[in-house]
């Protein structure tokens, strides 16, 4: 079995992966090759166990679709570490961090407990201190019920919710920019961060060309804060809608991003 999603690969490693397996299973530490193989045998027991409604546990390495050799974490579903629950989890090297990814991972596994595996309903949870872990759960429509023993959030999301979050990809980019609130902006590459889809701004800049009239588009710019009149706005004509909601503009024309950029930017996973 394999997922791919826009920027990665998920799969079950195989013992063609053991060095790296070694180098990522008890990330940040390295473990032995004995230790890395006894990890694999484990992974693979449990997968046979796996049913329709009734996974053991399922763990998948994370690769990036453009280097499938070098894993850069793990995600996967959890059906022994709660009782009567299955748990989403995921884990991200550091270095990859801030690209979307954790969100990439947690929405296909939903995909796959849902669609493919007949799940009514999936559990989560982060650390009470981790906001990036906690904003991947909002954006896969995950929604907090509670706190565990230690204060930590718990989430869940159950099947008609994940259907209503399935929206299309402009569908998601007009949700968003509905939110951005009165003398702020944003940019196409700030929009496909939030998304969980960073290398989507063209996208993102596609669908802004066809955004509903009743969207705050013009407080959508440039990254380097100039016009950029999405759907049928001109460029004066954004430029007094923004002056008019108090964002600033540098001497040369553009929004002054320093000041004005929405803070949504520091809600990535």
């Amino acid at each position: 079995m394999q997922f791919m999603t826009a920027d990665l690969l998920l799969r079950p490693p195989t013992e063609n992966d053991l060095p790296e397996v070694a180098r990522m299973w008890a990330y940040p530490e390295r473990t032995s090759l004995e230790d890395a193989r006894a990890a694999l045998q484990r992974m693979e027991k449990a997968r046979r166990l796996n049913r329709p409604g009734a996974i053991r546990h399922l763990c998948l390495s994370v690769f990036e679709r453009k280097d499938s050799r070098r894993i850069i974490g793990w995600c996967g579903l959890d059906g022994e570490a709660e009782p009567g629950k299955t748990v989403l989890f995921y884990i991200i090297d550091e270095a990859f961090r801030g690209c979307g990814y954790a969100t990439q991972c947690a929405a296909e596994l939903l995909r796959y407990a849902f669609e493919e595996m007949g799940y009514d309903k999936i559990y989560g949870g982060c650390a009470k201190e981790n906001r990036a872990s906690f904003r991947v759960m909002e954006k896969i429509g995950m929604r907090q019920d509670g706190f565990y023993e230690n204060g930590d959030p718990a989430f869940s999301i159950d099947r008609s919710a994940f259907r209503a979050n399935s929206m299309t990809f402009p569908q998601r980019v007009y949700g968003l920019v509905a939110q951005i609130p009165k003398g702020k902006v944003s940019t196409y590459g700030q929009l496909a961060l939030l998304l969980g889809s960073p290398r989507a701004s063209r996208i993102v800049g596609a669908a802004m060309a066809r955004a509903p009239g009743n969207l705050p588009c013009h407080r959508v710019v440039y990254g380097d804060g100039r016009m950029s009149f999405p759907g049928s706005l001109e460029k004066e004509d954004q430029r007094r809608l923004l002056l008019e909601e108090g964002v600033e503009f540098l001497p040369d024309g553009r929004a002054d991003l320093k000041r004005c950029l929405w803070d949504g930017a520091n809600e990535i996973d």
